[in-house]
């Protein structure tokens, strides 16, 4: 029987000798988009150091209070969009119901992903 894998290198490269090199994807950007300039700025100078595989920002926050910032929502992806056409960089962002997602493919986001503990279906 195979031992389980136990760490990133292991499960990511399959092989337990450390002369195998995981595979490293970066994913960078605000925790929270604010406007379409501060998204600009920060994706130009993350290109400039050439070691980002995708621009990030969160849209949608959820948040325990209605009265809590909540995030700019799908206005957001039009930034994105903005980013990826202005830098050539591939883009990502979070999403939290089946309603973002479809949003976020229309705007041909190159990674959607989701940590939210439960998927609200909208």
């Amino acid at each position: 029987m195979e031992k389980p894998a136990n760490s990133l290198m292991e499960k990511t490269t399959g092989k337990h000798s450390p002369s195998k090199k995981a595979v490293s994807l970066v994913i960078a950007g605000p925790c929270s988009a604010e406007s379409p300039g501060q998204l600009l700025e920060t994706a130009h100078a993350l290109k400039l150091c050439g070691k980002v595989d995708y621009f990030r920002a969160g849209l949608w926050k959820p948040r325990t209070s209605p009265d809590s910032f909540q995030g700019v929502g799908g206005r957001g992806l039009k930034w994105l969009d903005m980013v990826k056409k202005e830098t050539g960089m591939k883009v990502a962002t979070e999403v939290g119901c089946a309603k973002h997602v479809d949003e976020a493919l229309k705007y041909d986001v190159d990674l959607i992903c989701s940590s939210y503990p439960v998927i609200i279906d909208k």
